[in-house]
């Protein structure tokens, strides 16, 4: 018979469906459900014409058509029961394939004048079951399979064959067939679509990943890394410094007089500044430099390749000077920002967080100083 079972794709291990997707795939189940009950008509309209044509006899035709509804209702027992939502969306296809396929064998076993029918028919049913089973049961599944059929070939081998003695019968033949290429067809189609919908489902998957990634490192004000980010880079540039004996710099920002910007001209404009500065720095750091969100209005660069304390002085005295000259007008009339920065080199021994310490000093002593001054630690 063409009863081939539908593909639906299972629920992933260890999630229970939710009730809309449990709801959408029992749907999907009861429409396929009538297109097997079709599949079982057309079967059996096929032997009716090969009865007709005194090729075999209405007992296996009655036989065929009682097994195939007796099919269509495990199947929609199957689904009330809920068994398609069981074993991640497999156990209705492990209980209805061997069943199918008995049914199939058995008619090649009784009616060996349709057999290399029903063996014909039999490959695309496995080939449907292959786009849902995983391979461990789709082994074992062939394995059964082929030992019956063999088992069949061995004992009615000789017995076995297609209605093709008159031309009514080839007709009725090539029907069947014609049908068995059309359900090989769809199962191309299918497999296709599935392949399509898998790519298209670990690209958005890659995507989500890359923006759930994006999210956790960085800052969402201001698009630059976060605190966390910035200390996880600190601890490998740290690292990597030990091994390479080449010491690194850090420079810590704090945009001076910040709280009356937000007080006098209120959090929206305080917001345009922090993006702006941000995006200022990012401007005019070097390829290898990192600048990060240290929290509020505080800012962190790394400076890899600054060994020397006069070198990493220079660079952060430059981003001072850009930050002051920087057009601020354009976001609120004779609005002016400056920074102060501390900035220290890492020394031999020295851990991440004492580095922080000696910079986070040196910008603390850069405000007590007069602000808009670069300070070392």
């Amino acid at each position: 018979m063409n009863t081939t079972l539908p593909v639906v794709p299972a629920t992933p291990a260890g999630e229970r469906p939710r009730l809309d997707a449990r709801g959408t795939s029992t749907r999907g189940h009861v429409r396929a459900s009538w297109g097997v009950l079709g599949f079982i008509a057309s079967d059996t309209a096929l032997l009716a014409g090969y009865a007709l044509l005194g090729h075999v006899s209405a007992h296996a035709v009655l036989m065929y058509a009682l097994a195939g509804l007796g099919l269509f209702g495990t199947y929609r027992l199957g689904i009330a029961l809920g068994w398609h939502q069981r074993l991640r969306g497999m156990l209705l296809t492990l209980v209805m394939t061997p069943l199918v396929s008995l049914q199939l064998l058995g008619t090649a076993f009784w009616v060996p004048q349709v057999g290399l029918l029903m063996l014909m028919t039999l490959i695309p049913t496995v080939a449907m079951t292959a786009l849902i089973l995983p391979t461990r049961y789709l082994g074992a599944l062939c394995l059964l399979l082929g030992a019956c059929s063999a088992m069949l070939v061995a004992t009615h081998g000789a017995a076995l064959s297609l209605p093709m003695q008159a031309g009514a019968e080839a007709a009725l033949t090539a029907i069947w067939f014609t049908m068995l290429l059309g359900r090989v067809a769809t199962l191309s189609v299918r497999g296709t679509q599935l392949r399509n919908a898998l790519t298209q489902k670990s690209a958005d998957l890659a995507e989500a990943l890359q923006k759930l990634e994006a999210i956790a490192t960085h800052d969402e004000l201001t698009g630059l890394l976060n605190r966390r980010a910035a200390m996880a880079m600190l601890a490998n540039e740290a690292q990597r410094a030990d091994r390479s004996g080449q010491a690194f710099s850090v420079a810590l920002f704090d945009i001076d007089h910040f709280k009356q910007v937000n007080d006098t001209l209120g959090h929206a404009t305080g917001d345009e500044v922090l993006r702006r500065y941000a995006a200022a720095m990012l401007g005019a750091t070097r390829a290898a430099d990192r600048f990060a969100r240290y929290g509020g209005e505080e800012f962190l660069l790394l400076m890899p390749d600054q060994p020397q304390v006069h070198g990493a002085l220079q660079v952060a005295d430059r981003l001072r000077l850009l930050t002051a000259q920087h057009p601020w007008h354009e976001v609120a009339e004779a609005l002016a920002i400056t920074v102060s920065a501390g900035v220290a080199t890492q020394r031999p021994g020295e851990t991440t967080a004492q580095l922080l310490a000696r910079a986070d000093g040196a910008l603390y002593a850069a405000k007590h100083a007069g602000r808009n001054r670069v300070q070392a630690g």
